[in-house]
């Protein structure tokens, strides 16, 4: 068998592809021996309450033999090969649920996308009410009501002054209407 890694996996290891191989094959064989002492087990196991007239008495001690060789052998197999293809797993899972993820997600995002937008522009809100005013002279921050600036003492208004000239402009103009300088 050719087993091929995707380029996704483990790129910085060259001996990537020879490790998985080997656990491949050691997960495969261990797992093969294991299953036929199960299988053993199970037969001789049965054999010895199937028939009650005729005893065997290989097969009185032979079931548990089988077993504890066979189900650990069994298990360290399985595990082995689950090592070697956990890479493919993966993705493979990976491919399957994450279309169902984003589907969920998109569908419980549309229920509550306008209840979040409303959230947000309510927590903006207050936050822009806790801000206050800014003074245009000094540029302190003040209590929304002030008629006065706390740090230089100049009346707080509501227009922008220039830094140039300083003389008022509107609060959203964005060039000064006495010199024409960026505000």
């Amino acid at each position: 068998m050719n087993f091929k890694t995707p380029p996704t996996l483990n790129p910085n290891d060259p001996d990537h592809e020879k490790k998985r191989a080997k656990l491949h094959k050691i997960g495969l064989t261990l797992l093969i021996i294991g299953i036929v002492f199960d299988v053993a087990f199970f037969v001789f196991f049965f054999i010895n309450f199937m028939d009650f007239d005729t005893t065997y008495p290989i097969f009185m001690f032979l079931p548990f033999p089988c077993a504890f060789i066979g189900f650990p052998l069994t298990g360290v197999g399985t595990t082995l090969l689950k090592a070697a293809h956990l890479g493919t797993i993966q993705n493979y899972v990976a491919n399957e649920t994450g279309p169902t993820s984003v589907a969920a997600a998109n569908y419980v995002m549309d229920g509550t996308r306008d209840g979040l937008a409303e959230t947000i522009s309510a927590v903006k809100k207050a936050m822009d009410d806790q801000k206050g005013v800014e003074c245009v002279y000094c540029h302190a921050k003040n209590d929304k009501d002030a008629k006065y600036c706390d740090n230089c003492g100049k009346p707080i208004t509501h227009q922008n002054v220039c830094p140039t000239c300083g003389s008022l402009n509107d609060e959203d103009a964005k060039y000064c209407s006495a010199c024409g300088r960026k505000l």
